[in-house]
C-alpha cells in the first residue's frame, strides 16, 4: 500500500517514513503542504499522514480542499 507523508520535521519525518517502510509500505515523504495537497490530487493514496502546521498549508485545508472536490 501507498502512504503520503506530509511533515515538514525531518528528524519526525525520517522517523515516520523509515517505520512505515519497515511494516511494508510505500512511502512518498513531502515536506510542503501544497505539495502534499498536488499529490493528493494526482496520485491514489490508501493512507495520508498529515502534519498540522506544514509550510505553505496545513493539514485541515488540504483534508478541506479534499472534501471540497
Amino acid at each position: 500500500m501507498r502512504i503520503l507523508l506530509a511533515e515538514d520535521d525531518h528528524a519526525l519525518g525520517q522517523a515516520l517514513a523509515a517505520g512505515l517502510r519497515r511494516l511494508g509500505y510505500t512511502v512518498d515523504w513531502i515536506t510542503d503542504g501544497t505539495q502534499a495537497a498536488a499529490a493528493l490530487a494526482d496520485a491514489t493514496y490508501a493512507a495520508a499522514v498529515l502534519d498540522w502546521n506544514l509550510p505553505r498549508s496545513s493539514g485541515p485545508t488540504i483534508i478541506a480542499g479534499m472534501r471540497r472536490r
